[in-house]
């Protein structure tokens, strides 16, 4: 199994200011989130398909677990987009198993305990403080205003939030007007995007922070553009702005298969010796590996992938260590 990597495309130097282009091609380490101007203020019912109002906003995806780095099983996704007076965000959160998520708390509760989505903002020019704002998946709000590490606020702020339940996926709808944020400069904000997944008691994140969604020296950036994008360029920046989680992935991917054909010839040396169900099983599964094409798959197919592939890495790597004790042992 082989996959391919494609170069990075120069698309955005032909859509985009010089200057944009220059934050999003910048080394450092931080994410860098391109939000443009809806066309359409979205109706909020948390629904996935209103495709008049998102249709012309970029997808971000590959979140990874807080604390190890490796890409969530259970992938979210979101597009951020503004107009004159507000934020908008839709975030997509994948659950297999929607009968056991939790949600029972309401608004300005303990939320954080539930299966949530925590949004955190700081605009420009707000040093040491932010805005935190989570929802739960049955749609109860609570929000937050940090200064210097401390919350200030108690009471639920004027902004909107809807959710809407499908048989594995929970997505939300959020609309956050300047007003609220006390801020109409949009040229470069700060912010991230996490969620707790409780079905796995899973903290996962956009941005890759150290030690908590509150690690604002890490969040990502959200750089403003006034641009109307048509369906195909949102696309294509789409595919811009994530080729990094894909081209890490299939490079996880890709190294746990060398390390399982490397390991095959081992195996195959071991079953000359002895007999072994579990020897000629892991065999037959490496040489069942086939050569795709995955250009077209998304992060959340790859991951799959992924853990389906260290499955057999984990099974593998206990019969090796198995085999090398019975070798030293009985030599």
């Amino acid at each position: 199994m082989s996959y391919r990597f494609e170069k990075f495309s120069v698309l955005l130097t032909l859509i985009l200011s010089l200057a944009l282009f220059a934050c999003l091609a910048t080394a450092d380490e931080l994410k860098v989130y391109p939000c443009y101007r809806m066309v359409n203020e979205p109706f909020l019912d948390g629904r996935p398909n209103d495709l008049n109002s998102w249709s012309n906003i970029p997808l971000a995806e590959g979140f990874v677990n807080l604390n190890t780095g490796a890409f969530s099983l259970k992938q979210t996704s979101f597009k951020l987009g503004h107009d004159n007076t507000a934020l908008y965000l839709f975030i997509k959160c994948e659950e297999p198993h929607m009968d056991r998520i939790v949600a029972e708390l309401g608004d300005m509760e303990n939320i954080w305990k539930d299966d949530c989505v925590e949004i955190f903002l700081q605009p420009e020019g707000r040093k040491d403080e932010y805005y935190q704002f989570i929802i739960n998946s049955i749609g109860s709000r609570w929000n937050g205003v940090f200064i210097d590490r401390k919350n200030t606020l108690t009471n639920l702020g004027n902004w909107n939030a809807a959710v809407y339940r499908g048989e594995d996926f929970w997505s939300i709808e959020l609309k956050i007007p300047f007003t609220y944020l006390n801020n109409k400069d949009k040229v470069e904000w700060r912010a991230n995007i996490a969620r707790s997944i409780r079905t796995t008691q899973e903290s996962t994140t956009w941005s890759t922070l150290r030690g908590g969604y509150h690690d604002i020296v890490n969040f990502g950036r959200i750089v403003f553009v006034e641009k109307n994008l048509t369906e195909g360029e949102a696309l294509k920046i789409e595919k811009d702005i994530n080729q990094l989680a894909h081209n890490s992935i299939e490079q996880d991917i890709d190294n746990i298969i060398k390390e399982l054909n490397n390991w095959k010839s081992f195996f195959l040396e071991a079953s000359k010796v002895q007999k072994n169900r579990s020897i000629d099983k892991v065999v037959n599964q490496i040489d069942a590996l086939k050569v795709e094409d995955n250009s077209k798959l998304t992060i959340s197919e790859k991951t799959r992938i992924f853990y389906r592939l260290k499955s057999l890495y984990n099974e593998a790597a206990k019969l090796r260590s198995n085999l090398l004790l019975e070798m030293l042992f009985f030599n």
